[in-house]
């Protein structure tokens, strides 16, 4: 994966203003999940920021990716 290019950085920035309010808005998908979760939010929540870090490599840009995005 090469590093982002800034319009690539502005088309998430876009995507998330709209995805970011089914999430967090009033009656969002947080807000139902919570519900959901009653009594048991706060064991589910250790639970979560329990999970380990996933390791990812780091980004490269090299010939052979950008032919790889090219053809998608």
């Amino acid at each position: 994966m090469p590093p982002p290019t800034s319009f690539d950085v502005a088309k998430i920035r876009e995507i998330l203003a709209i995805h970011n309010v089914m999430e967090e808005g009033d009656g969002g998908l947080y807000e139902i999940m919570e519900s959901l979760a009653g009594d048991d939010l706060a064991s589910l929540l250790a639970r979560v920021h329990a999970i380990p870090e996933v390791p990812v490599a780091p980004h490269t840009d090299t010939p052979v990716v950008r032919r790889s995005i090219d053809q998608l």
